[in-house]
């Protein structure tokens, strides 16, 4: 078990964490818009 790894782990994670969190936070604003237009053109 060495140090880098853990590092390295830690550091991949946080970016699977902060991509997820950005994914959804764009899907979530996509599909508003969406529903927006839907609701628009009813």
């Amino acid at each position: 078990y060495s140090y880098p790894l853990a590092v390295g782990l830690l550091g991949g994670s946080m970016v699977v964490l902060a991509t997820g969190t950005a994914g959804w936070a764009l899907g979530w604003r996509a599909g508003r818009m969406a529903l927006g237009e839907a609701v628009r053109w009813e």
